[in-house]
């Protein structure tokens, strides 16, 4: 929430205690039926939410990056719903969630921009429903890659050119697509010019192309949870 570091004084009197946590790879930020006690603010790294599964396998809900927001859903149980991990070394600013209440209360424009990424979060889990119990592996892929080119391209980064934050198993998790499927898939776009991928790094051909091989029909600005699985 950019919002926080934005803002460049605090009203007479209001305090809001802040403080910066660091997580290595494959440490947990909270884990689900955790006690909500305050949101986190993503500074660097990389973060995926999920679930695990009766037979011990987890399914991928979410990646979040420098600048997301983490625990908005445990709000109305006051427990995490979801699994936090870090996918690298991690930091994130950790707000007690009663202080940013009172806040609210106070700036409108902090109000506003919870409301707003709430309202987000809405958004896209109704969009990726829809994509994905439409679409193909192929096109899902596509699709995750030009959200990933556009968070880079937005925050001054190469849109083009960028490494992947996740594995990708964690990909094919997340796109209900089986590992080979998703393999199979990078290669074809490979073959046909559309992009170049070397372990994590991947550089983007021809947008214009993957846009089409997308058939998008407006921009996702996030990523949720996947509903149908593609062979």
């Amino acid at each position: 929430m950019a919002l926080l570091a934005e803002t460049p004084s605090l009203p007479p009197g209001a305090q809001l205690q802040v403080w910066h946590q660091v997580y290595k790879r494959g440490e947990a930020l909270f884990r689900v039926g955790e006690a909500f006690v305050s949101i986190g603010i993503l500074r660097s790294g990389a973060v995926k939410t999920y679930l695990q599964r009766e037979d011990g396998s987890e399914q991928v809900l979410s990646f979040l990056m420098p600048g997301d927001i983490l625990g908005l859903d445990a709000i109305a149980s006051g427990r995490h719903m979801r699994n936090a991990v870090a996918l690298d070394t991690t930091s994130a600013c950790m707000v007690p969630f009663e202080g940013i209440d009172e806040l609210c209360n106070t700036m409108p424009a902090l109000r506003r921009e919870m409301m707003r990424q709430m309202s987000l979060g809405l958004v896209r889990d109704a969009r990726i429903h829809m994509l994905l119990t439409m679409r193909t592996a192929d096109q899902r892929l596509a699709a995750f890659l030009l959200d990933l080119s556009r968070w880079f391209g937005a925050r001054g980064f190469s849109a083009r050119e960028f490494q992947l934050p996740m594995p990708r198993a964690d990909i094919a998790n997340y796109l209900n697509i089986k590992p080979e499927t998703l393999s199979r898939a990078l290669t074809r776009m490979q073959n046909e010019g559309l992009i170049r991928a070397e372990r994590r790094r991947l550089l983007i051909l021809d947008p214009g192309k993957l846009q089409a091989a997308a058939d998008e029909t407006s921009d996702p600005a996030e990523w949720a949870m996947p509903r149908k699985h593609v062979q």
